[in-house]
């Protein structure tokens, strides 16, 4: 098999520049105070595979029925979550090695988005489970990046709260 958790670690880790060199300039170009990330709910098994390391919370409470964008499965996300964190065990304040197991590289770059508008003093609105998940990883990486994220809203998923609570944010929208 390949070696995907040297991959995964090397685009977490590299993430920034680009982000930094494309995405942030073009934003502040056009005008914008302020950049938005969201992502499609395929990578939502990956945010909530992080939250249930960085929480301590069980699976089944942070991945189950509540989870709509399960697409009408959420046993089998429940699954695919519990199969992950039964396989590794990373440490809870090590985000290169949570984006290595359970982030994925569209991961790596919603955090590296969200260390490159910090870095550049921009704020950013997190909108949803995923890019909240990037968030964490964001502040685990540099903390003082916390003090650019907003939450949008709070989602029907159990894992987008304990990750705002993780982080300390009050969603704009309930």
């Amino acid at each position: 098999t390949r070696d995907t958790t040297s991959w995964t670690a090397i685009a977490a880790s590299t993430a920034l520049p680009p982000a930094r060199r494309i995405l942030m300039p073009a934003s502040l170009a056009c005008g914008f105070a302020a950049t938005t990330i969201c992502s499609r709910a395929v990578v939502g098994s990956s945010a909530c595979a992080i939250a249930v390391a960085l929480t301590g919370l069980p699976v089944d409470q942070l991945c189950g029925e509540a989870d709509g964008a399960a697409a009408g499965r959420p046993a089998a996300r429940a699954e695919l979550v519990r199969k992950a964190v039964e396989r590794a065990s990373p440490d809870p304040d090590d985000a290169v090695g949570l984006l290595a197991e359970y982030g994925g590289l569209e991961m790596a770059a919603l955090t590296g988005v969200c260390l490159a508008a910090a870095a550049d003093k921009v704020p950013v609105l997190l909108d949803g489970v995923v890019s909240t998940a990037a968030g964490m990883m964001a502040v685990k990486l540099a903390p003082a990046t916390r003090s650019y994220l907003i939450a949008s809203h709070e989602a029907a998923v159990a894992a987008h709260g304990a990750l705002l609570g993780e982080l300390g944010l009050e969603p704009l929208l309930r």
